[in-house]
Order: structure tokens, then C-alpha cells, then sequence
């Protein structure tokens, strides 16, 4: 166990939080999908934690200063150090997307004159703007925030 820097509690390399004065172990609740824990940092003020995050801070070196947590195995109840690694942002998604844990998203978009006539189908959006338009605006036009983009209408 491990003080966890700024409180008065203790972290084992398996996520397990105990109040460090009684030696009661503390419950984790589930937030956006992690398990977290409210905790009374050094000025007696109560925050949430996640506690892959305080693992990772307590046990991990950072030499790289990446700043994601990354779950190994894709689980995000499993929370032992041997399962966390610091990761950049696009190696996160990297490590979801190799792992089937997340897709690439993108319908296809279809491109129509102002007469509403068919000229074409992007599998998406992005690779409209190998032609010049903007991807964003052609999502506003499918979402029906905006009626056209660059003379053209399209849709999912």
C-alpha cells in the first residue's frame, strides 16, 4: 500500500482505497463507466477520483508525460497497475480501435443537387473533403442544421 499523494488514504496496486487513520477500506461507485471514489484530499475538501487514475499516479513513472490512462485488457473495472499504461490520446484510440473496443465512426453521406438529384455517395464525411468540402458542414446539413453546403444538399 501506498499513501496516495495529498490525502490521508492508502492505495494498493490493485485499486483498493483505505482510509489511512482507521484502516477501513472504502467503497468505489461507477462513473461514466470507471469505478471512482470520493475522497478528502489535504484541505479537507471532498473530490472524486477515478481510481485508475490514482493507480496509475501512485504506481506508474511518467517519464513521457502522456496524460490518458490506458486499460490494457479493455476493461475498465480492472484496475491493477499490471493493467494500466501511460498513453497519448491518439494511442488510446489506437489501443480501443486494434482491440474492437471502439469503431471509426462515419455513415456514409450522399450528395444531391439543389433539384435533388443523386450525384454521389461518400462513405464519410471526411472523405468529402478530398474534393474540397468541409466536413463539418456537410454533417449540418444531414443533422438539418444547415439546408446546403458549397450549392449541394446532403444527407446520411
Amino acid at each position: 500500500m501506498r499513501q496516495i499523494e495529498g490525502t490521508r488514504y492508502s492505495l494498493s496496486p490493485e485499486g483498493e482505497v483505505v482510509n489511512s487513520l482507521t484502516g477501513k477500506g472504502l467503497t468505489s461507485h461507477d462513473r461514466l463507466g470507471y469505478k471512482s471514489i470520493r475522497l478528502y484530499d489535504a484541505e479537507g475538501v471532498r473530490r472524486s477520483y477515478s481510481i485508475h487514475r490514482l493507480v496509475a499516479t501512485t504506481y506508474l513513472p511518467n517519464p513521457e508525460g502522456k496524460r490518458i490512462v490506458n486499460h490494457k485488457d479493455g476493461n475498465k473495472h480492472n484496475n491493477c497497475v499490471s493493467n494500466l499504461e501511460w498513453a497519448t490520446d491518439s494511442e488510446n484510440i489506437q489501443h480501443a480501435h486494434n482491440n474492437n473496443l471502439i469503431t471509426l465512426r462515419g455513415k456514409p453521406v450522399h450528395q444531391y443537387t439543389l433539384e435533388g438529384v443523386y450525384i454521389r455517395t461518400y462513405a464519410r464525411a471526411r472523405q468529402a473533403e478530398v474534393d474540397g468540402f468541409n466536413r463539418s458542414h456537410i454533417i449540418g446539413c444531414c443533422h438539418g442544421v444547415r439546408k446546403t453546403h458549397r450549392k449541394y444538399k446532403w444527407s446520411f
